[in-house]
């Protein structure tokens, strides 16, 4: 196998190491991207601002295992997800307000998430788990830290 393959690091010239869902003979299948989350303080006023704009907003929904109201604005191929915090512990707690993370679709969460724990260059960030519409994880890149991702179980497939 060639490091062409998804999620794969080239540890040196003479040897390649595949980290991904494919040596389990599973496809991992990033998709396109499923969302963009902004955090901010005050989710009913930040909906009724963007419908006025003319944006579909959805009813904002109390996750209390999170500490967080969640809502959805615009359509499906273009979503932004806003989201309030009540109080600073739970995911985002402590995040500034602004652009939180960026989701993508996987087709497979639970082999993405095994390979992406098993390779060096991402920082996988607590388990899967139930989102406000699908099953989700979040990670980073290590060599960008600063950036938050969420993959997305795409329930379609």
């Amino acid at each position: 196998m060639k490091c062409s393959e998804p999620l794969c690091v080239k540890i040196n010239a003479e040897e390649e190491t595949l980290y991904s869902a494919q040596t389990a003979g599973q496809d991992s299948g990033f998709g396109a991207v499923h969302h963009v989350a902004v955090k901010v303080s005050d989710i009913h006023s930040t909906l009724e601002s963007l419908a006025a704009l003319g944006f579909t907003v959805e009813e904002p929904k109390l996750f209390e295992e999170v500490g967080m109201h969640i809502a959805f604005a615009g359509e499906e191929s273009s979503r932004i997800e806003f989201f309030e915090t009540l109080g600073t512990k739970g995911p985002g707690g402590e995040a500034p307000l602004g652009l939180h993370h960026v989701g993508v679709t996987v087709q497979n969460i639970d082999a993405t998430y095994n390979a992406m724990k098993a390779n060096p260059l991402f920082q996988v960030e607590g388990p899967i788990r139930q989102g406000a519409h699908a099953r989700i994880f979040f990670f980073r890149l290590k060599a960008e830290a600063h950036s938050l991702f969420e993959c997305v179980e795409n329930k379609k497939a």
